[in-house]
């Protein structure tokens, strides 16, 4: 049997270790989801930053948010392990990835995943920064068919106006039938 890193992308597995080190660093002694939504907003050069950031989740007000709401524990932590939501995550990770007959997990299917997998803790975060996980879906599937993914639609009506906005500042014109 294969490793099951290994269908991760490079990328992705650099957010995953990104959010052992937060979880450490906060004494936590589980990676949960707010963890792995924490490192998306780390790295500029990945989409899953692109994303979060359209929706003004940012490294700084996100890092002030999990402090307050899940303070560092005090004492040291000998082992970390990975939360079963995390671990559930993951998985509709791979599954976000299927539709598109991706082999390999990136970090927009990460971000897909993570939003799958309904987490309290994730629905809390969206909440305070007023935002709706359809529409950041909506958005992370737009990356996947802007980039080199095959195109999905996103329904039979107008596109949201969300998207009008990001198309226009790119340049391009969607034909509303």
């Amino acid at each position: 049997m294969t490793n099951k890193m290994e269908r991760f992308t490079k990328e992705a597995r650099h957010l995953l270790y990104t959010a052992q080190t937060l979880a450490e660093e906060m004494n936590h002694e589980l990676i949960s989801p707010k963890h792995l939504l924490w490192a998306m907003t780390k790295v500029e050069a990945y989409d899953t930053f692109a994303i979060l950031e359209e929706f003004d989740i940012v490294d700084s007000k996100l890092s002030q948010f999990i402090k307050v709401k899940h303070p560092p524990y005090h004492q040291s932590i000998s082992k970390i392990d990975l939360s079963a939501e995390t671990k559930r995550f993951l998985e509709l990770s791979v599954y976000s990835a299927r539709p598109y007959n991706h082999y390999r997990i990136d970090t927009v299917h990460l971000l897909l995943g993570l939003i799958r997998v309904k987490s309290a803790e994730i629905s809390e975060i969206f909440a305070h920064f007023d935002v709706v996980d359809k529409d950041i879906a909506k958005l992370a599937q737009f990356y996947l068919a802007d980039t080199h993914y095959p195109l999905t639609s996103f329904s039979e009506t107008a596109p949201p106006k969300w998207l009008m906005t990001i198309l226009s500042k790119l340049g391009l014109t969607v034909d509303k039938r």
